[in-house]
């Protein structure tokens, strides 16, 4: 039981130290949350047009380098986040090792297996786009996410859900730190959850997320609560300075994506 209190404590930190680093007053807050997120479309989209055999995704390491030291994230959290990933990579590039045979040239002279070289190229891929997403995450707040999502015309419903979704979270993991230790009062002596409790708690936990989205809304309602205004709220300007910087940070980007003399 310790183990669970202990994962859902830590979860409902994270989040908060995830908010409250992306709302501190660093240089890259300022910059508009549309360019943020159309720069990390572009860096997302440049790496993963890269082939299976392609060793030229080892260049975009640089842009994660330079924000690492710009921004100066919590380690533990952002390592943790990644490391999320890397199962699911793991057992894909497992699989490209067993029946990848071929016989791939690099640079040099050097050969070795194709297996080797994708599985390499696919675990380099996935720490950059998630780590892409965790720099907009640490550097932009999730309201200022929504506002710039706004700006892309995405539909009104659909951000608002997004946002409160993520809202939602550290307040059902809550209640269910409450109700797990409840039941912990209740059964000192068993070392977990039952299974044959497992239904009945995510039954308690799904009604009374209900009873308190219900009077979260009905609340809203009486203070005049507006979807659409509430969005537009959020939405930012972009500035001159920022729209040339992402204009050179896509061309820099496209440059080292379709550049051939690198390799």
């Amino acid at each position: 039981m310790k183990d669970s209190a202990d994962s859902i404590a830590f979860s409902i930190a994270s989040m908060r130290e995830l908010e409250t680093f992306s709302a501190s007053d660093s240089r890259f807050a300022s910059i508009g949350a549309s360019v943020k997120i159309l720069a990390s479309f572009v860096f997302i989209l440049c790496v993963v047009s890269f082939g299976v055999y392609d060793l030229r995704v080892l260049l975009f390491f640089v842009f994660p380098a330079m924000l690492w030291i710009a921004v100066r994230p919590p380690a533990k959290i952002f390592f943790n986040r990644l490391l999320i990933v890397l199962p699911f990579v793991l057992f894909t590039g497992i699989s490209n090792l067993i029946f990848d045979n071929s016989a791939v040239a690099l640079p040099f002279g050097f050969e070795v297996r194709g297996g080797a070289v994708s599985f390499f190229t696919l675990l380099c891929k996935a720490v950059l786009c998630v780590g892409a997403a965790l720099f907009l995450v640490l550097t932009t707040p999730i309201n200022a996410i929504a506002g710039g999502l706004r700006r892309f015309k995405l539909p009104c419903v659909l951000v608002l859900q997004t946002v409160l979704t993520l809202r939602y979270l550290e307040v059902m993991l809550d209640e269910a730190g409450r109700m797990h230790c409840a039941y912990s009062l209740r059964a000192p002596n068993l070392k977990g959850i039952k299974f044959t409790d497992w239904h009945k708690i995510a039954a308690r936990l799904f009604l009374r997320s209900l009873d308190r989205a219900e009077n979260i809304y009905s609340a809203m309602l009486c203070r005049g609560f507006c979807a659409r205004k509430t969005m537009e709220f959020y939405k930012s300007k972009e500035s001159f300075a920022e729209i040339a910087a992402l204009v050179c940070f896509a061309f820099f980007c496209f440059f080292l994506r379709f550049s051939d003399w690198i390799f």
